[in-house]
């Protein structure tokens, strides 16, 4: 049975979506045939530091999202070829969203259904973690649907 995948993207540019180790895991090892991915892209302020920005209209977020959404066409082509994976008919798109990053990705996966989230870890140790904040442990403890934290290494 088909399934809703959400992969949590922390900046949206080709740089930080080609070398994602959340995207790599979860399209070489969660991603089935015939799933639904739904990469979400969330920020409290579309600012700065490769975030979108709130000034940029609504046709050039839209052409970003487009880009996202082949930049994964193609790296599951890539990786299908590379391990032989063997993945078809899988559905991408990207939703780019003004809103706190855990709490609107929660949103999203109740309202799409989702049966996962997948998301990366920063390694934020317990100090910065409770001064910051984590996307991860956040969703890991609120999220109603499996959530899958990758370690970056």
């Amino acid at each position: 049975m088909p399934r809703v995948v959400i992969i949590g993207l922390d900046k949206i540019s080709d740089e930080a979506f080609k070398g994602n180790a959340v995207v790599e895991w979860g399209l070489r090892s969660h991603i089935k045939s015939g799933d639904t991915v739904v990469f979400i892209h969330a920020s409290k302020d579309l600012g700065s530091g490769g975030k979108v920005s709130a000034e940029l209209s609504a046709d050039v977020i839209s052409d970003m999202q487009r880009k996202v959404v082949n930049l994964a066409h193609a790296k599951l082509q890539n990786l299908n070829a590379t391990y032989s994976l063997g993945l078809e008919n899988i559905t991408f798109s990207c939703e780019v969203i003004k809103g706190p990053s855990a709490e609107t990705i929660a949103e999203r996966a109740d309202k799409l259904n989702a049966d996962a989230i997948i998301v990366g870890s920063r390694g934020l140790g317990t100090v910065k973690r409770a001064l910051l904040g984590s996307v991860s442990q956040y969703l890991a403890t609120n999220a109603n649907t499996n959530v899958i934290i990758v370690k970056k290494f």
